[in-house]
């Protein structure tokens, strides 16, 4: 693996930070990477009891298109170096952007979004039996909820109308660790 010679902090946002660093590769060149650090997220795929699955529309502003996506959010840094557990924001998600808590909670892994210049990873749960309460939307959250079952949400996937790769990825982990 690819040996650290040194690092430059350029910027500390609150979703993301940069930074340059100087890298020599297992070949023995030596080159500068790019990398952006973020805390990861946790995305749910929450199945109501009659079969569907809650799936979120929302604009998304770097693209400039709203998306449809299963609800999703950032892991909380705690301290500097560490971050909310998973699953506690897993839960805080879900009940935040759907209304919903849930009973049943499964871990089905997790995924890494752009492993070329960002160390993003994404926690995958599956939730079920779940219980209505109300939502509380961040400030600069705008959310549409709506309810597919599994082969609406794949046509809309074959469709090009859920185009989010996370979403996409997620729902791959489900159907192939449906144990």
């Amino acid at each position: 693996m690819s040996k650290t010679l040194s690092e430059e902090k350029i910027y500390k946002g609150r979703v993301v930070n940069l930074k340059v660093a100087e890298v020599l590769l297992d070949n023995g060149l030596k080159t500068k990477m790019e990398v952006i650090n973020h805390s990861g997220a946790s995305i749910i795929i929450a199945e109501k009891d009659n079969g569907k699955i809650i799936v979120e529309r929302q604009p998304r502003y770097a693209i400039g298109e709203y998306l449809f996506e299963l609800p999703a959010g950032k892991l909380d840094y705690i301290s500097e170096t560490e971050r909310e557990d998973p699953l506690v924001c897993a839960k805080r998600e879900l009940e935040e952007e759907t209304g919903y808590i849930a009973d049943y909670w499964k871990d089905l892994g997790f995924i890494y979004t752009t492993p070329g210049f960002c160390d993003e990873k994404i926690y995958v749960f599956y939730a079920k039996n779940l219980t209505k309460t109300r939502t509380h939307f961040d400030d600069d959250e705008e959310i549409e909820l709506f309810e597919y079952t599994y082969d609406e949400i794949k046509n809309l996937i074959k469709t090009g109308k859920i185009v989010d790769s996370k979403t996409i990825a997620a729902l791959f982990m489900k159907e192939t660790k449906n144990d």
